[in-house]
């Protein structure tokens, strides 16, 4: 069970269609230059931007503070190049947030040059990208930090586990991105304490804790889009990762497929199917007595894979 293309979509209302993110490496000069083409400052304040951030990357702060603010007197250019360098700081802020949060690739200008194009970027599918790398590295034994767009995973994590949830926004309406949806919660005990109690809510979790399906019954305000089931590679710049929606129903079939007849048909997918999949599965997690007849020595197979650990 991981974040998926729809869940992105849902969740930040971005695109998850459209250009690919990816263009080559951008040398220093090469970075020098961008700064200059897309932000309108001189050489020098590029290199020194540079320099203070250390390789192809500007600080944040330098971006709030040398364009904090913009008037209507100000010339056209002037408005695109503050408009170019407002979105280059949230994406460094929010979707491709590294581990100090204080910095932001250059290279990200090259798809802000054209305004108007912008949107035409599948930014959803790119921060997706980045935010499986994140965790992929995050559980490395000497990785004591996390990259990515943190508010994507929390808002994921309150969607699916009930336990989890902070206090619900009153003011939230039903076509509004459902990160929305929830107010951060305040921290008021250790991060001890917190971290304990977290771990021992994992532990009591059971199949009904978990919402499978969020957004059953929301459909009309947040559409599904097939490229959901889309199966293959995700590419954020270098990143390249893999994408398989459908690999986290294999691996739970593979436990139960000798109990259960689902009729699920991996070449052809629906939400109906899945959904049906879930049920049935989250009934088995709960112990409750499956409908089909089975023998003694299909039982004491899932019995042997379970103990085991296998998944297949």
């Amino acid at each position: 069970m991981s974040p998926t293309l729809d869940f992105v979509c849902v969740i930040l209302g971005i695109p998850v269609i459209g250009k690919s993110i990816s263009c080559k490496k951008l040398s220093i000069v090469d970075a020098a230059n961008l700064l200059i083409e897309a932000l309108g400052v001189t050489i020098n304040e590029a290199n020194v931007a540079l320099k203070v951030a250390r390789g192809q990357s500007i600080k944040v702060e330098w971006l709030r503070q040398r364009f904090g603010s913009v008037f209507d007197a100000d010339n056209d250019n002037t408005i695109e190049c503050v408009a170019r360098a407002y979105l280059l700081y949230l994406l460094g802020c929010t979707l491709f947030a590294d581990k100090t949060g204080t910095r932001v690739p250059v290279v990200y200008l090259s798809f802000l040059m054209d305004l108007r194009s912008v949107a035409s970027y599948a930014w959803g599918a790119t921060a997706l990208a980045f935010l499986y790398r994140q965790l992929g590295t995050a559980t490395w034994y000497a990785v004591k930090q996390m990259a990515g767009y943190m508010t994507l995973l929390e808002a994921w994590i309150y969607e699916h586990f009930v336990g989890a949830r902070p206090r619900p926004n009153l003011d939230y309406k039903e076509d509004q991105p459902r990160v929305f949806r929830w107010i951060s919660r305040t921290q008021s005990s250790s991060s001890t304490s917190t971290l304990q109690r977290l771990r021992e809510d994992l532990d009591e979790l059971e199949a009904h804790d978990v919402i499978w399906d969020p957004y059953h019954d929301k459909r009309i305000e947040h559409p599904f889009f097939d490229v959901a089931y889309y199966s293959g590679c995700l590419k954020c710049m270098h990143i390249v990762e893999p994408y398989h929606p459908n690999r986290r129903i294999d691996s739970a079939l593979s436990i139960s497929r000798s109990m259960l007849k689902i009729g699920y048909n991996e070449a052809a997918p629906t939400r109906d199917m899945l959904r049906n999949a879930m049920k049935k599965i989250t009934q088995v997690l709960e112990g409750q007595q499956s409908t089909e007849e089975h023998t003694p020595s299909e039982n004491l197979v899932y019995t042997r894979r379970r103990k085991h650990g296998a998944t297949s």
